[in-house]
């Protein structure tokens, strides 16, 4: 028994410090609706492509790992400095090297194993790994060179492993999907990664700032990297999914971006939640986050059932499995009756008065 809790307590706190949670509930979501996107336009048998799908998720979990314990490794001094967390400092330098050691075994054994006979699959993938390993590990660290270090970030975070997934989801014919939508994944896929690597730079400028680690945002200042941006990166993107949502050649995913924009009034209006598109503030949402990580993978999923009926087994599967898509929905629709009930109860009073 004893053993037992030892090794429970061991893997809980290595799921802690891969933050697996982290990158659970915001990654693969989002990669879980490009793989059915691909699916959907491909016109894949969900009984053929669900097992590449299996593979496309089991392939991320040790890269995403890596990622995360390689940051925070190649962060230890940076994060002292600047007196912020890291999940491995005071750990023992066998403990570190174990960690990472796993991380790049399991990954590359996922590899070998699963896409072996896909080679550019593989190559994508295999980029992926030095993508961020360029962007952390000095004496390159890209990190700290300013623009390289925003793309290699938004390729190691977002760029690679779409386009990744998609030559995993593509029938073994195929190296990737159709050019036109490879294109606008790739497109999309970049213009997302360097948004979110801005926006996360902002948040931590101050701590940057502490340890002296050059971010683009930190060269250029928040001001002229939000016009970048508003005007520069977020059409890119916007043109880039609307092409994506046509070419998938279902017409009701536009009723995924519909309900998503219905959100944001309600969040707005009753919650004082704001979406932005550059900068973080107070109470605020990154725009179209919340859609790539819920409302898109469900669309799609939809999508495919209308005619593969047994991928409808993924909605509940999904809802299951990343639950920070909706679970904030039912403490929102309280807030919301709340207020209704307080507008109308202030309303009766009102009429009341003489």
């Amino acid at each position: 028994m004893p053993l037992f809790f030892s090794f429970r307590e061991r893997l809980a706190a290595a799921w802690r410090i891969t933050r697996a949670p982290e990158w659970w509930q915001h990654k693969i979501p989002v990669l879980v609706g490009v793989a059915c996107l691909v699916a959907v336009a491909e016109r894949l048998s969900f009984a053929d492509a669900w097992p590449r799908l299996a593979i496309a998720i089991m392939l991320l979990v040790p890269l995403a790992s890596y990622v995360c314990v390689l940051n925070d490794l190649t962060d230890e001094a940076d994060d002292r400095a600047a007196g912020k967390l890291n999940r491995l400092a005071g750990r023992s330098v066998r403990f570190k090297a174990g960690l990472l050691g796993a991380t790049i075994v399991s990954g590359a054994a996922a590899a070998a194993g699963l896409i072996h006979d896909r080679p550019v699959a593989l190559l994508l993938y295999a980029a992926d790994w030095i993508a961020f390993t360029l962007y952390s590990v000095a004496p390159i660290r890209l990190k700290r060179r300013g623009g390289w270090g925003v793309l290699a970030d938004a390729c190691g975070g977002q760029l690679l492993p779409v386009l990744g997934v998609a030559a995993v989801m593509t029938p073994a014919d195929q190296s990737l999907p159709p050019p036109p939508l490879t294109a606008a994944l790739a497109l999309w896929a970049l213009a997302v990664g360097i948004r979110a690597i801005l926006f996360h730079q902002a948040a931590d400028i101050e701590a940057d700032r502490l340890s002296v680690t050059p971010t683009l945002v930190v060269r250029v200042g928040p001001e002229r990297v939000a016009r970048f941006v508003r005007f520069g990166v977020f059409p890119v993107e916007v043109a880039a999914l609307l092409a994506l949502t046509w070419l998938g050649g279902w017409w009701p995913a536009w009723l995924g971006i519909v309900g998503y924009a219905v959100m944001l009034l309600v969040q707005k209006h009753w919650l004082g939640i704001v979406p932005v598109v550059a900068l973080p503030a107070a109470r605020c949402r990154p725009l179209l986050m919340k859609y790539y990580q819920f409302f898109l993978p469900l669309t799609w999923i939809l999508a495919w059932g209308t005619f593969s009926s047994m991928a409808w087994i993924l909605v509940p599967l999904f809802i299951l499995l990343f639950p920070d898509g909706w679970r904030r929905g039912p403490g929102y629709v309280r807030h919301i009756r709340r207020a209704l009930a307080a507008e109308s109860s202030h309303s009766s009073g009102g009429a009341t008065l003489p």
